[in-house]
């Protein structure tokens, strides 16, 4: 009976520590992109970002962002239906590529029981994160798809 319990608890800890291992590996990847996307981002470039969250639709989008000279110029709703959005609602939205790496650095810390992150070969950035916080709660995901990046000529 004792074996029994023992080699239930030894699986418990070895499912628990491959996962830790796991989050591990992909914060250690996180940090490496990070250093690509500093390296290779260009001063000038548009995207379009969506997100999919329990939070306000001002948050979610989806907005084609316009960054120029490293800062964001311009940001589009993109949205079927019109929605009134502030300058100081957007600040918490997180739609700047650069702020992206902190906020995953945040969801990591939060132990997610699920992360997916694909990021763009080229640059370096998340083009698409998919992160499940508690595997047996609805409504926790977050998601974030990052498309239609393109360079912009120097004005």
């Amino acid at each position: 009976m004792f074996k029994k319990y023992a080699i239930l608890i030894l699986i418990a800890f070895v499912g628990f520590s491959c996962e830790e291992d796991e989050m591990n590996m992909e914060l250690t990847k996180l940090e490496k992109q990070k250093l690509i996307w500093q390296h290779n981002r260009p001063a000038d470039y548009s995207y379009r970002i969506f997100k999919t969250c329990l939070c306000p639709a001002y948050e979610r989008g989806p907005f084609k962002v316009t960054v120029r000279n490293y800062n964001i110029a311009d940001i589009q709703y993109l949205g079927a239906r019109p929605l009134e959005i502030q300058s100081s609602m957007l600040s918490n939205a997180n739609l700047q590529l650069d702020s992206l790496f902190g906020t995953m650095q945040q969801h990591f810390l939060q132990n997610p029981d699920k992360v997916l992150i694909d990021y763009d070969p080229e640059y370096g950035y998340p083009a698409e994160v998919s992160i499940d916080f508690i595997r047996t709660t609805t409504d926790d995901e977050v998601g974030i798809f990052i498309s239609n990046f393109e360079l912009l000529p120097k004005p």
